[in-house]
């Protein structure tokens, strides 16, 4: 796959091997960072700010081109099981448009908003809240 252009660390990594869950908290930190920022930026970029960030709170304890680089092989690690986190993955690696995300988005936000229209209970209060 090559490596996306948040990554221009040479030399060596320390590969943290992050939980999935850590991977998939560090994915949606990337895109709130990308919908959040004044300036636009891409998702790498993106991820890359979550990874100075991270690395700044703990202290410098951990660099964050080793984080980034942790969650590059999470992602890996996960995309053949998980969707959500192949599209990243192929987002950040330019293969799909942002754009791809965006459409899944909304279609989501539409099923979601269909079902607590038709999940009403007898009172009219939505059920599962």
């Amino acid at each position: 796959l090559g490596r996306p252009a948040c990554i221009v660390h040479e030399g060596r990594l320390r590969n943290l091997r992050l939980r999935p869950s850590e991977v998939r908290e560090a994915a949606a930190a990337a895109w709130v960072a990308k919908l959040e920022s004044v300036q636009p930026m891409t998702l790498a970029e993106a991820l890359a700010a979550v990874g100075r960030q991270r690395s700044d709170e703990a202290g410098g304890e951990m660099g964050a081109e080793d984080w980034l680089y942790s969650v590059l092989d999470g992602c890996k690690r996960l995309a053949p099981m998980d969707p959500a986190m192949r599209l990243f993955s192929r987002i950040l690696y330019g293969q799909a448009p942002e754009e791809e995300w965006r459409s899944q988005q909304r279609m989501l936000r539409r099923v979601i908003d269909e079902l607590r229209a038709r999940d009403r209970h007898e009172n009219g209060q939505v059920m599962g809240k």
